[in-house]
Parts: structure tokens; sequence; C-alpha cells
């Protein structure tokens, strides 16, 4: 179970760090981690480990998840945060009363990872993920059509219509008609400051 553990969340932080760089398949990478970390689980029960381990691995499961799901602006994030946050308050009881207190350090690395991409604004969020170190975003139209999103949605209107001319401007360049109606349709939203939704 350990190592089933283990090289599910070096896989899952791969995929993280993939994601940061913008390179393809970094999802894909990401769900096996997380996959990896429920096997571990299973075979946890299967063998009818201690039920503090199990609650931990459990607990950091939903960890693991809600980084997940804060990288991927899903919306069910607080839910997660809930849940992960009681299961290791519970863990760490049990834990703490086996004499086992150093079992609870790798969910020491987990929960500050999880804890600063869900705090981080969403166009902040965006900002590092999809834009810093992305080594396509000089013709990335999309990226930076989305990213004028998530800035109008934290009121930064003026960056706002930045980024939305910089998509433009890639979209014309790369004679994307389609993109370039969708682009110039978000603009005006944004100077209307009538945007309810991105597509």
């Amino acid at each position: 179970m350990r190592i089933i553990n283990i090289i599910s969340q070096v896989l899952f932080y791969m995929g993280l760090l993939l994601k940061l760089f913008h390179i393809h398949y970094n999802a894909i990478l990401i769900l096996i981690g997380l996959v990896g970390v429920v096997i571990s689980l299973i075979v946890g029960v299967l063998k009818k480990q201690q039920k503090a381990t199990l609650l931990l691995t459990l607990a950091n499961f939903g960890w693991l998840l809600l980084v997940f799901v804060s990288v991927k602006f899903l919306p069910i994030q607080s839910v997660i945060l809930i849940v992960a946050a009681l299961l290791t308050l519970v863990a760490a009881v049990f834990i703490i009363r086996a004499g086992h207190p150093k079992r609870l350090l790798p969910i020491l690395i987990t929960i500050p990872i999880a804890l600063f991409f869900y705090f981080l604004p969403t166009h902040e969020r965006y900002r590092i993920l999809c834009i810093n170190w992305n080594y396509e975003i000089e013709t990335d139209y999309i990226t930076w059509d989305k990213y004028s999103w998530f800035l109008y949605q934290n009121d930064e209107f003026a960056k706002a219509l930045e980024a939305s001319t910089k998509a433009r401007t890639i979209a014309d360049q790369l004679e994307d008609s389609d993109w370039v109606q969708l682009i110039d349709a978000h603009h005006e939203a944004i100077v209307a400051r009538a945007w309810e939704k991105y597509r």
C-alpha cells in the first residue's frame, strides 16, 4: 500500500508540474495519481490495515483532490476542503493516540499546496497555471481569452481588456475567424460589463 501511495503521489505532482509548463496530457497523469491513491486505499482495506492509516490515506486523497479541482477550476472546491479538513482532524487524533505523529508529515506537505491553490484568486491561479510558463503563450489566443474571463470575474476590467486585445491580435494573425468573432463578443461584453458566462 505504501509503495503504491508514494508512486501515485509522485505521478500526481509530476502531472501538476507538467500543467505549470502547459505540457499536454498533464491531467491524465494527475488522474492516474489520484486513482493510484484510491487503489492503495482499497488494498489497505483488503489487508485490514489500521484505521488510523486508512483515514490518513483518505484525508490525503481529499487534499490531492482539492488540488485537482482547484487547478481545473471546478465548482466543488469548498465542499472538498471541508471534507478533507474533517478527515485530517479525525486521522490526526487516531495517529497521535497511536503514538505515531511522524506519520502526519507527508500530509503536511500536501495541505499547504492544496490551500495555496484554493485561496489564490482565480485570475492569479490561471496566470500561474496557464500563462507564466506556457511555452506556446505567444500564439495561444484561447488561453489569453480565457484569462480575460478570469480577470473580468475578479473586477480587473482594464487588465481583462488588455488580455482580450492580446487574444484578438493573435487570433487575427493566425486567421482563426471563428475565434476572432468570439473574442470580439467577449471584448464587447467586458466593455459593457455584461459578461455572464465564458461560452
